[in-house]
């Protein structure tokens, strides 16, 4: 089970931004910034979209899911 707050997916939550995406969250977040999945012209959250940093599943990687990561860092 992945921690939702885990946006490297390597089933650590930590980081600060000034490490690499592979081990720190927070730039792994950074470099996924404002990306949007859509097929068809429409938004989709799904895996695919999870895995570009969209913890929250609405297809979008925004403030919305910057606040989980925060979330996530502080527990």
């Amino acid at each position: 089970m992945t921690d939702p707050a885990d946006v490297n997916l390597d089933g650590l939550v930590s980081g600060d931004g000034s490490g690499p995406a592979a081990s720190d969250d927070v730039s792994a977040f950074i470099d996924v910034w404002l990306s949007v999945r859509q097929v068809n012209g429409i938004v989709v959250g799904d895996w695919i979209s999870r895995q570009d940093g969209d913890l929250n599943y609405d297809g979008l990687t925004d403030l919305k899911d910057a606040y989980l990561l925060r979330d996530g860092l502080i527990a």
